[in-house]
């Protein structure tokens, strides 16, 4: 397979990392950020890296558009290829129909990406759509040359999946901080919590419904532990209006 990379960002990075890991190589790389392009590029062996998105005179199989969901319509348009090149985007809430033609679709791989982390995406989802039966069969043997998790998800799905994956990892690591910065004052570490935490997650996915296992102040209506926290709070309104929310959220649950 020879595949094109567009895009700087985390999501780029790791993917050009992980295909090139399982024998796939990425045969151009292009992106706005110049260096960060040219860094991830000194680490590929064989890619080089583009001056621009015309690749009408390349044999590629793939060229994937790994950038800020804003940024697809534009770059989708400035793309020149051959007619049996497939596009796809990796975004969770962009829809399939910002691409026209044919040989299109969709590459989600679910997952938080940060550069200084390292992903095992052989255990990684990654959820795909496609314009036809014969491309989402190219796609599905590129995904499954990396991961044994793929998803056939179609736009409207993948929306709802990329909306529950905002509440399960952004607000949860938004939480975090939070509780980070609590301690803070009291000078406890913040790994104090991680026993707790990780013990959470667990029991969250081995019981049939994450709320069946909910504990705390909240569930048990414990009005008194509840006033205290927010006096606690009193300083800090905009914390005080979302333990309030989250806690009546739990309630009504």
């Amino acid at each position: 397979m020879q595949i094109a990379i567009i895009g700087s960002g985390n999501v780029a990075w790791h993917l050009a990392l992980a295909l090139e890991k399982n024998g796939i190589s990425i045969r151009y790389l292009y992106g706005r950020n110049a260096e960060q392009v040219g860094k991830l590029a000194e680490i590929l062996p064989h890619t080089k890296v583009s001056k621009n998105t015309d690749f009408s005179q390349e044999d590629l199989d793939f060229i994937l558009i790994a950038v800020s969901d804003n940024a697809i319509d534009d770059v989708v348009a400035q793309i020149k290829r051959k007619p049996q090149t497939i596009m796809l985007h990796t975004s969770g809430s962009v829809s399939i129909d910002v691409f026209a033609g044919n040989n299109y679709g969709v590459f989600y791989p679910l997952q938080t990406f940060s550069k200084k982390r390292a992903i095992d995406f052989s255990v990684l989802p990654v959820c795909v759509e496609a314009d036809s039966e014969n491309t989402l069969l190219r796609i599905k043997n590129l995904a499954t040359k990396m991961t044994k998790v793929v998803y056939e998800v179609n736009s409207q799905d993948r929306r709802i999946l990329h909306l529950s994956a905002v509440f399960a990892s952004n607000f949860t690591n938004h939480l975090l901080a939070l509780s980070r910065d609590l301690l803070q004052p009291i000078e406890l570490p913040f790994s104090i919590l991680q026993p707790l935490l990780l013990e959470t997650i667990e029991k969250a996915f081995a019981a049939e419904h994450p709320k069946q296992v909910q504990t705390g102040p909240a569930i048990r209506r414990d009005t008194q532990t509840i006033e205290k926290h927010l006096q606690i709070l009193e300083n800090k309104e905009f914390i005080q209006k979302i333990y309030q929310l989250l806690s009546e959220s739990i309630q009504r649950s």
